[in-house]
């Protein structure tokens, strides 16, 4: 998946949630043993952010299967109370990251 360049990707809503692990703004599962599990994302140096103005708690990413590269990113504004403001990898998932900066996420 290729972004736009220098793009900003404001999340104002969470898509994914989740009782055990709170809230994310996108997840990323790829489990199944016949296809592919790895899922590239080439930000292109756009930014990837909850916007601070959000009603409710969410993360950015949270990897829950499969490996996810993300290259060329700024994940920034994420905050959850659980693990994981920014970016949440968990057991059975595995995040591969170049080029990236995680900032100011809680």
């Amino acid at each position: 998946i290729n972004l736009a360049t220098n793009g900003s990707y404001t999340f104002g809503t969470a898509a994914a949630t989740s009782m055990t692990a709170g809230d994310s703004a996108f997840e990323v599962s790829v489990d199944n043993a016949n296809i592919a599990n790895t899922i590239t994302i080439n930000a292109n140096g756009s930014i990837l952010e909850r916007d601070s103005a959000a009603a409710s708690l969410f993360r950015v990413i949270r990897v829950t299967g499969g490996t996810l590269i993300l290259g060329n990113a700024w994940v920034r504004n994420g905050s959850n109370s659980f693990l994981g403001g920014g970016i949440r990898v968990d057991t059975g998932g595995a995040l591969t990251m170049y080029n990236s900066t995680v900032s100011n996420n809680f």
